[in-house]
């Protein structure tokens, strides 16, 4: 299993390669709309390189529900850890 801070750098990461400003600390409560700016497009993006980086299939209603940093990390743990 992947340990949390490292899916945390690897989220951090596919967010900064689409050009997402980051602040200086990130915490689970971060919401990818109103604290980073994505539109449902750019979540969509990212939706689909956390797909690639972590070989996990999202469906659209589980997507849908990842609002903030910390529900996209708890997904990744969870489908990680089965």
């Amino acid at each position: 299993m992947i340990p949390r801070d490292e899916i945390m750098n690897l989220l951090a990461s596919e967010l900064r390669a689409m050009d997402v400003k980051l602040p200086d600390i990130l915490h689970d409560e971060l919401s990818f709309r109103h604290d980073l700016g994505l539109d449902s497009l750019a979540l969509a993006e990212f939706v689909a390189r956390m797909e690639i980086v972590f070989h996990v299939q999202i469906s659209d209603q589980e997507w849908k529900e990842l609002a903030t940093l910390g529900l996209a990390l708890d997904y990744v743990e969870k489908r990680l850890g089965k």
